[in-house]
C-alpha cells in the first residue's frame, strides 16, 4: 500500500486539492505533520493563496503583532486556532464554520516602545 493510500483526505477542497495552511507560534511541527497526514500543504509564509493561518501554540499573554497575522487580515485569511485542526481530522472533514476557532486580536500600545502588541484569546 502506497504512503498517499495511508493519508486521509481531510484538508481537501471540493475540487480535491490541498488546502493551504501557514502556522504561526510554537509546535508548528506537530501541526504540519497533521495537516499533511490529511491531505493537506503547509506554507512558510503568508501570501494569498493561503487558506487558513492557524496558531499552533497555547497563548499566554500579550506576544508581537506578526507579520504573518497582518498579512492574513490584509488577505482576509481567516486566523484560527489549533483546535480547529484536530476537530477536523476528528470529525474527517472540514468544519465550514470556523467562527468558534477564530483567534481574537486585541489591540494594545506600548508608548515606551511604540510597538504594537496583542492578546489572543482562544474562544
Amino acid at each position: 500500500m502506497s504512503h498517499d493510500a495511508d493519508q486521509r483526505q481531510v484538508f481537501r477542497n471540493s475540487a480535491n486539492t490541498p488546502l493551504l495552511f501557514c502556522l504561526s507560534g510554537t509546535g508548528t511541527t506537530r501541526c504540519a505533520d497533521l495537516i499533511v497526514q490529511n491531505g493537506g500543504k503547509v506554507s512558510p509564509r503568508v501570501t494569498k493563496l493561503v487558506d487558513y493561518l492557524i496558531e499552533c501554540s497555547a497563548i499566554q499573554g500579550p506576544i508581537g503583532y506578526t507579520g504573518k497575522v497582518e498579512t492574513a487580515e490584509k488577505y482576509l485569511i481567516p486566523y484560527l486556532s489549533m483546535s480547529y485542526i484536530q476537530d477536523c481530522i476528528q470529525r474527517g472533514t472540514i468544519i465550514r464554520d470556523f467562527e468558534p476557532y477564530r483567534m481574537v486580536c486585541v489591540f494594545m500600545f506600548v508608548l515606551t516602545e511604540n510597538r504594537r502588541w496583542f492578546v489572543t484569546l482562544d474562544q
